[in-house]
């Protein structure tokens, strides 16, 4: 392509610079031999006519020597340029008729690459390289560069074995061995694709372990806006995924006022994990929260607690009773007991019919009292 461009240069420069050197030569050593004709002698005239032709020969010979050798140095520092530019590309290189879809020129990296030698490569179309599910939207891609002259495309390539690479096309109308042709620039992103491929699946799996795990779990950017929020999330909190991208204060009014927020807050501040128990009154449960530092913000894990909560209260309460039980089995029951033995024994000695019968009632209301502790007891007891 280069070297046409410049044959076609030298083709008209070199003719128009000799047409030039001639004609002003001409005209310049014929105003000369006229000035001179009527000062010398016919024998000196002629020999400065025959002279001045072969100047003119020897000095335009020279000048077409000279055009030439720089016309051939600037042919091989093209050619050079070419080369460089063209056939030792690293990346593949080809030409392709914009008519026909054939190749009619490839680099040796298009040849190294694909594993088709330049005679196979001559002898294909594009469609040989793609999967003939293909073949309509090459068709239209080619015809697109074919008429706005620039193009970029992603595709699969078929190399000569059969493997399946992920390429980007560039495609360039232009002119080779004076004919149209498309330009055609490759670049493999088969480990690219691959690349965001694991890396969307690994996404998944994540989203994936994230909504089967039992936490809550969301994660605020630096602006308090919530970014991501798995589904136990929008469960716990009746909400759904609209609220990603939302400031947290317009999902959680209270949430500032909160230990909560103040822990998240410690979490995005000095970049360390904090994990807090407390109440929510927007939610009315106990939580338990673990904030992580990211590159982000932070992420946040909640648990509700409320049924251990709630059991922990109950135990509290049971262990109050019990103490209430033990202080009366302690302390309340040993007076009417420690009575009823001094009575029973000052009954074994008395002898006054008076003295005893004051000494039964005295045993009476002991008993009364007793009594009344046993069954303040058991009514303790039952509320346990």
């Amino acid at each position: 392509m280069l070297s046409s461009a410049k044959l076609k240069s030298g083709r008209y420069v070199i003719p128009v610079i000799y047409s030039i050197v001639g004609i002003a030569w001409i005209l310049a050593s014929d105003r000369i031999l006229t000035a001179l004709e009527w000062h010398t002698n016919e024998h000196l005239y002629i020999l400065l006519n025959s002279a001045k032709g072969i100047v003119y020969v020897f000095v335009t010979a020279l000048l077409l020597g000279v055009l030439i050798s720089k016309f051939e140095r600037n042919l091989v520092n093209s050619e050079r340029q070419y080369r460089n530019m063209y056939l030792s590309n690293p990346y593949p290189i080809w030409f392709v008729d914009p008519d026909s879809y054939r190749f009619i020129s490839v680099n040796d990296a298009a040849c190294y690459y694909y594993g088709y030698s330049k005679k196979e490569f001559l002898s294909m179309t594009i469609f040989d390289i793609h999967q003939e599910v293909e073949v309509p939207a090459v068709k239209h891609f080619f015809s697109k560069s074919n008429t706005a002259g620039y193009e970029f495309g992603k595709w699969r390539h078929l190399k000569k074995g059969g493997e399946q690479i992920h390429v980007n096309l560039s495609c360039l109308l232009t002119i080779l061995n004076d004919k149209p042709a498309i330009m055609v620039f490759v670049i493999d992103i088969t480990e690219n694709v691959a690349f965001e491929q694991n890396l969307v699946k690994s996404q998944t799996n994540l989203e994936s372990t994230l909504s089967s795990i039992s936490d809550s779990y969301f994660t605020v950017n630096r602006k308090w806006e919530i970014t991501s929020a798995n589904s136990n999330f929008y469960e716990r909190t009746n909400t759904s995924s609209e609220v990603i991208g939302m400031p947290v204060k317009a999902v959680f009014p209270d949430a500032e006022d909160s230990v909560i927020f103040q822990a998240g807050t410690r979490a995005m501040q000095e970049g360390i994990p904090t994990k807090i128990e407390a109440y929510y009154g927007s939610l009315k449960k106990w939580l338990h929260v673990a904030c992580y530092p990211t590159q982000e913000g932070i992420a946040v894990y909640f648990t509700d607690i409320t049924d251990r909560k709630e059991r922990e209260a109950e135990i509290v309460r049971q262990n109050e009773q019990l103490r209430k039980v033990s202080w009366l089995n302690s302390h309340e029951i040993r007076k009417p007991v420690a009575s009823l033995i001094s009575l029973v024994e000052l009954l074994k000695v008395s002898a006054d019919p008076a003295e005893t019968a004051q000494i039964v009632e005295r045993i009476q209301a002991c008993t009364s009292e007793l009594d009344d502790l046993l069954h303040k007891i058991n009514t303790l007891t039952s509320k346990i």
